[in-house]
């Protein structure tokens, strides 16, 4: 046995150094490597993060003009349209009839599930801005279509040209635009 342990530690001293530098090596190997693993996950969450907020930011923005161009074209169409007849008996019957709003236009969701998490309140608010809208929308075609449709060709067929004079305001000649 004596030998045998002498065998043993020959081996183990003539090649202890070159196993022990083989595991360092090993070691520093795989330290190394989840090192690089480490950071790159770090970087991988931080340009995730960074393209999220980019992505709200841009969703928001995009928001934003969406209920910019909603508001100007409610607001052109009131001062244009809807404020010349505003307290006027004959307001219906003599509005004019104006351009389409356009009905496209409306909130992409997608855009707006951020606020879902950070600011609720301000998500009902601008779909409620974005209902009002499709509603303004809608009475206005359904005013340009009662208009066209039902009581300008009624009243010509009547022999009324002029909107309006029976109710002793200002008439409104109908022009079939």
């Amino acid at each position: 046995m004596d030998k045998n342990f002498a065998e043993v530690l020959g081996w183990l001293s003539t090649h202890l150094p070159m196993l022990l530098e083989t595991v360092e090596s090993g070691v520093r190997t795989l330290v190394a490597t989840l090192a690089g693993g480490l950071i790159t996950f770090g970087f991988v969450l931080l340009k995730a993060r960074n393209d999220r907020t980019e992505s709200e930011i841009a969703g928001g923005t995009r928001a934003l003009f969406t209920l910019m161009e909603m508001w100007n074209a409610t607001k052109q169409y009131q001062n244009e349209f809807v404020d010349p007849y505003r307290n006027r008996r004959d307001a219906w019957l003599n509005l004019h009839v104006g351009p389409r709003l356009n009905p496209e236009l409306a909130f992409d969701m997608r855009d707006l599930t951020f606020l879902m998490r950070k600011a609720p309140k301000v998500l009902m608010s601008v779909l409620l801005e974005g209902n009002r809208y499709r509603l303004a929308t809608y009475l206005v075609e359904e005013h340009r279509r009662l208009a066209v449709e039902d009581v300008w060709p009624k009243l010509e067929a009547a022999g009324k040209h002029q909107v309006g004079v029976e109710l002793g305001v200002e008439p409104t000649t109908y022009t079939g635009q």
